[in-house]
Parts: structure tokens; sequence; C-alpha cells
């Protein structure tokens, strides 16, 4: 990498010319190098990984998941530390998982709603019935300090229904799998709700 002044007769030059030189800023100072074609190697744990990005796109675009669902993994994604969309940060959730060995359980049909007597219905939809499914709720997104086991119903869903709210208080609301060794850890995003 050389550095250079007056690239191409300009102030400043940026991208590749004729598949043999790339113009650049590295920490600041414009440099060109040769162009060199990215190998791709298609190794087991490179095709694995491959493999697990497209499970997770698929996932994310099937038609079980509502637009509501997605919403919430935005707001899920807001919560993080780091910069995710919600796309981002449900792909991550669900490599984290498969990665750590544990079955990825859809979560999907996710909603909540407000009984307008300070109480709120969740609802979510699985795979199957049987988990142990909960729900985990408070007054900010990074501190869902209530966890309460939920009701699995027929059809593969789960309700829970809160006890008295704060009227005029926003409370966010998460659902989970906490079953040890099993399905641990399979999550929803995270749904806003001003309780009337």
């Amino acid at each position: 990498m050389a550095k250079i002044k007056g690239p191409l007769m300009s102030f400043d030059a940026s991208g590749k010319l004729a598949n043999s030189l790339v113009f650049m800023k590295w920490k600041g100072i414009p440099t060109v190098r040769a162009h060199v074609k990215p190998s791709n190697p298609k190794s087991v744990g490179q095709t694995a990984q491959r493999t697990k990005m497209s499970d997770a796109v698929l996932y994310w675009h099937d038609p079980l998941q509502t637009a509501t669902d997605k919403s919430a993994w935005n707001l899920f994604a807001s919560a993080s530390a780091a910069v995710l969309s919600g796309f981002n940060q449900f792909v991550k959730t669900y490599i984290d998982l498969v990665v750590s060995g544990i079955t990825y359980v859809l979560l999907h049909t996710f909603g909540v709603t407000d009984n307008a007597n300070q109480t709120c219905t969740i609802d979510v939809s699985a795979d199957q019935g049987g988990y142990h499914m909960y729900v985990k709720y408070g007054t900010s997104k990074n501190a869902l300090i209530n966890s309460e086991l939920m009701t699995d119903d027929t059809d593969n869903s789960y309700s829970f229904t809160t006890g008295a709210l704060i009227a005029g208080q926003r409370y966010y609301f998460q659902c989970y799998i906490n079953h040890p060794a099993i399905d641990k850890g399979n999550t929803t995003g995270i749904i806003d709700l001003v309780v009337a």
C-alpha cells in the first residue's frame, strides 16, 4: 500500500480502477494498493456459517412472522448496545442459538392487548405446545424485571394476563422459552404499550 498525493490528478480519489488499482483512505491518509480478488475457499466452516445465515433469513421471511413481530425485533434491537436493525438482531439471535446447540423455535404472532382495566393480555404462538413459555415485562426496554409463566393454550399458542398495572405508564413486553438444555433462549422481540 502506497501513500499518494493528488491521486488521479484530483484532491481525493476512491474506488477501483480497471481491476488493477484500488484508491482509498487508510486512517485518513490517501492510499493506493493493487486490486486483489477475494478468495472463496468454500471451507466446511464457511459453508456451515452460510447455511446458518440462509436459514435465519428464511425464518425472518416466514409467512407466520407478522409486521408486529418484525416491529418488535426493531425495538429489541434498539435496546442493544450495538447499532443493529431488527433483521440484524433476529439473525444474531438465531445464529447464537444454533451455534450453542439449541434448537431454534420460531415464536410468532406476538401481541399485547390493552384490556382497558389496567391489565394487558400477552399472546404468542410457536410450532408446538408444551414449551415453558414466559413473558417478561417492565417500564424500561432495558429492564424487564417481571417474569411470569404463560398459559399453554390450544393451537400451539400461549397467553398471560397481567395483574393491575399503572394507568398511563408505558410497559415493555417480551416472550421467551426457558427450558433447561432443550429450548432455552428462544425469544421474541419487544412490544411497548401505554396502559389505559
